[in-house]
């Protein structure tokens, strides 16, 4: 059985990976391995379906020594995952996929913060070709010209979000999950034994709610401002690309 827990980053994927690795090392879910950022750029750089999913099926095979990847909750894969996995691959029961995904606001918020937070993270943000997709589509406010980093993260949301959406929807194999239902609901235990029922895992006991109050993986430097002291035009502009989705996964 495989299990892929697809993302944009900054969704939380290191906490998924610690309580996975704590409590079920049986299903040997992997994050942010060797080969990771390699495959990452790959699936970034566009080209025809076809060339693309031969070049990451090869990189898979070097580095995972498999074509299909293995259970991994690796955003750097997620991309590269959903090119590679189709709606036939699930029919078989073999593939589980939950699609992990984060408030834009806050998603925006720890990717602004999170690439400044070392010297290693800011070259890769800005030195690296294709180490972020960068999607293309016309500029819906164009006050906000100079703030190109905020505007791409923003459209990464939506561009990879709505991917993995409408590829997987609807399936019996497929369920989409929501971060803030894991660590800051009210019934966020119960929601996390749906997902293991959705494994077909066993039930452990364990203290899930004093687990799930530890941060981890935490963008540090916090210069970016919260939403409350974002300006209009940002507002807005996040509003427009991100605004429908939004409204789907029941962030509005």
């Amino acid at each position: 059985m495989k299990y892929y827990f697809l993302s944009t980053g900054r969704s939380g994927s290191t906490f998924i990976y610690k309580i996975f690795h704590d409590f079920y090392p049986i299903i040997n879910l992997t994050h942010q391995g060797f080969g990771s950022r390699l495959i990452n750029i790959s699936s970034n750089i566009p080209l025809p379906n076809k060339i693309s999913r031969f070049i990451l099926k090869l990189l898979f095979q070097i580095f995972k020594k498999d074509s299909i990847p293995p259970s991994t909750v690796d955003p750097l894969q997620s991309y590269a995952i959903s090119k590679i996995i189709d709606r036939n691959n699930l029919d078989n029961d073999q593939i589980k996929i939950v699609h992990l995904v984060r408030n834009p606001i806050s998603f925006v918020t720890s990717f602004m913060n999170w690439k400044n937070s070392s010297f290693k993270r800011l070259f890769l943000h800005s030195f690296v070709p294709f180490w972020q997709l960068n999607p293309r589509n016309d500029d819906v406010n164009t006050q906000l010209k100079d703030n190109k980093k905020f505007k791409q993260f923003c459209k990464i949301w939506t561009h990879k979000n709505m991917l993995f959406y409408n590829k997987f929807n609807n399936h019996i194999n497929y369920n989409i999950l929501k971060i803030e239902d894991l660590t800051t609901s009210n019934n966020s235990s119960e929601i996390f034994n749906e997902i293991i029922n959705f494994f077909k895992l066993s039930k452990i006991e364990f203290d899930y709610d004093q687990y799930s109050k530890t941060k981890i993986n935490k963008s540090s430097g916090n210069k970016f401002p919260d939403y409350e002291f974002w300006t209009d035009d940002m507002k807005s502009y996040l509003n427009e690309v991100c605004g429908d989705l939004m409204k789907i996964f029941g962030y509005k």
